[in-house]
């Protein structure tokens, strides 16, 4: 049958399990809201495939993996939240060409490396949250 036309998915501090690879077979999903559940797995690249996704956050799970490329892709996207995860990689460079993103929260998180420097294209960013991981540099004069 045809899929689904959710398009908002929240659930908080449950038991409820699952992947993220099961978010993406819900084209009409654009608030996608897990915390502090079961949710496991690693964040799986079919999500960028989500062109119409705004809010994408899963903290407090176990999720892992790294964070795609591809992101950058997601240009409605204006919030995520992968606090308090297994996330384990960099922050891609292409998550600076996100003009919606108001709000970006890594912290708790294994994140490595630098925080990009350009963030001209992210007039829309309000907060970043990035405490509490392994990220170096310095901030980039024009935040």
């Amino acid at each position: 049958g045809a899929p689904p036309a959710l398009n908002s998915l929240i659930v908080f501090q449950t038991e409820v399990a699952g992947t993220l690879d099961h978010i993406a077979a819900l084209p009409a999903l654009t608030h996608f809201r897990s915390a502090y559940t079961a949710l496991t797995g690693t964040f799986p690249s079919a999500i960028c495939s989500m062109k119409q996704l705004i809010f994408l956050t899963f903290p407090g799970t176990l999720v892992s993996g790294t964070l795609p490329e591809c992101l950058g892709e997601l240009t409605q996207l204006d919030t995520l939240w992968a606090s308090q995860t297994g996330l384990s990689s960099t922050i891609p460079k292409s998550i600076m060409q996100l003009s919606n993103l108001v709000g970006l929260s890594l912290y708790g998180s294994s994140i490595t490396g630098t925080i990009p420097g350009d963030v001209s294209n992210m007039t829309s960013l309000a907060y970043l949250e990035v405490f509490d991981t392994a990220l170096s540099g310095t901030i980039h004069p024009s935040w």
